[in-house]
């Protein structure tokens, strides 16, 4: 799903580079392939107890968590190198900072629980096609906002990428598509204190965002809405 919503992006915005598309394409699944495995080998404990998941490699003993951290952590190494070899630098940079963030929250969250509903039920997701559990809407706005906010503070130190007919647009797609991963976290979520923490500095820096739209004239209100 990741390399569906990657290329009917990379389409919409009009470009018909299919070779620019193919390496797009490449470096986003080496990146998406790393964090998946580092996802799996932070919630294995968690996996182990669900008969969902029980048989994965992990919970199941068949890789063992060492060997499948180095695998984890090189390839989204190599994902990242290889996306800085084509031009479009902004696709590269939005996989470095959501990697990052995505990381260094998988980390975290191996000593500290922020949700004590994280994996069960699932919801429709606004952030992917598929129902997920609330973790997973969580990690995504945790990485999402910051990009959102890169956006903003090239916009207004004029950085010349924001000049780019896409730039704004992009922008208003990430600050929607938070707001209503947010919304269903406002919804949902049962927070341990931890994670009341994390969601207020969240929750400020998103309300920050959605002022400077209201200043602009800008509607708050995503096109599609999954907050029920």
């Amino acid at each position: 799903m990741v390399l569906i919503t990657t290329a009917a992006g990379f389409l919409f915005a009009g470009s018909r580079d299919f070779v620019l598309l193919l390496n797009t394409l490449i470096g986003t699944a080496l990146v998406a392939a790393g964090t998946n495995a580092l996802n799996q080998y932070v919630e294995r404990e968690y996996d182990g107890r669900m008969r969902r998941t029980r048989l994965r490699p992990l919970p199941d003993g068949r890789i063992a968590p060492r060997t499948a951290l180095l695998f984890a952590w090189s390839i989204s190494a190599i994902g990242t190198i290889y996306l800085t070899l084509h031009p479009n630098v902004m696709t590269m940079t939005e996989a470095v900072v959501h990697e990052f963030q995505h990381n260094k929250f998988n980390v975290a969250s191996d000593s500290v629980e922020f949700l004590s509903n994280a994996f069960h039920p699932l919801y429709k997701s606004p952030i992917r096609p598929d129902p997920r559990p609330l973790w997973g809407i969580l990690l995504a706005v945790h990485a999402f906002l910051p990009v959102a906010e890169l956006y903003r503070r090239m916009r207004d130190a004029e950085h010349p990428f924001a000049a780019h007919p896409g730039f704004e647009r992009r922008l208003s797609e990430l600050d929607l598509k938070n707001h209503e991963g947010m919304e269903m976290l406002r919804a949902h979520a049962r927070f341990t204190a931890a994670g009341h923490a994390l969601f207020a500095d969240l929750e400020a820096l998103e309300g920050r965002h959605l002022a400077e739209r209201s200043a602009r004239g800008l509607t708050n209100v995503p096109t599609e809405v999954h907050v029920a």
